[in-house]
């Protein structure tokens, strides 16, 4: 971020005047004395940037809220900031007027190995519908694992395929 932000300063202040820029500019970048130096600069930063650790998981799949019967049941993704103890499988039920949770359902398992200094990367649903006729969302994760939640007693209920407990 501030090497962004020095960036845009330099490229801003450059077109002004050159000396005041250099003199502005934190001392480790205070030797601006050409464009060519700012491309040394940049180009270094980008190299830098490029060597980063990547994520070897991609970011979890947006599932769309349901609206239904005046209540938006949506994945948690803060369940840990409201007593979660795993990352991803919670479903939360919201007041879309106010936005206030009204409570949140662990609707299955994820391993996590963070005890053994494995991090655990989380198992996000994958797609997520309102069973026709019936008080009840129908959830797929990631890995396939299918569940039904029924939103009147609050439970859910593990259909098929991979799960952590139902092996």
């Amino acid at each position: 971020m501030r090497i962004c932000t020095l960036m845009v300063f330099i490229a801003l202040t450059l077109a002004q005047n050159l000396s005041w820029a250099a003199n502005s500019i934190s001392t480790t970048y205070h030797t601006v004395a050409s464009s060519q130096t700012y491309n040394v600069i940049l180009t270094e930063n980008l190299t830098m940037n490029n060597n980063m650790p990547k994520s070897s998981r991609p970011a979890p799949p947006q599932v769309l809220p349901i609206v239904h019967k005046g209540v938006r049941y949506e994945q948690d993704m803060e369940s840990y900031n409201y007593g979660g103890n795993q990352p991803g499988g919670y479903l939360v039920a919201v007041d879309p007027a106010t936005n206030e949770r009204l409570w949140m359902l662990k609707v299955y398992e994820v391993t996590v190995h963070d005890a053994a200094g494995v991090s655990t990367p989380g198992r996000y649903f994958r797609i997520m519908h309102l069973v026709p006729e019936r008080n009840e969302i129908e959830i797929e994760n990631e890995v396939g694992g299918k569940y039904v939640v029924d939103l009147s007693k609050r439970i859910a209920t593990w259909v098929s395929g991979p799960d952590s407990v139902h092996k």
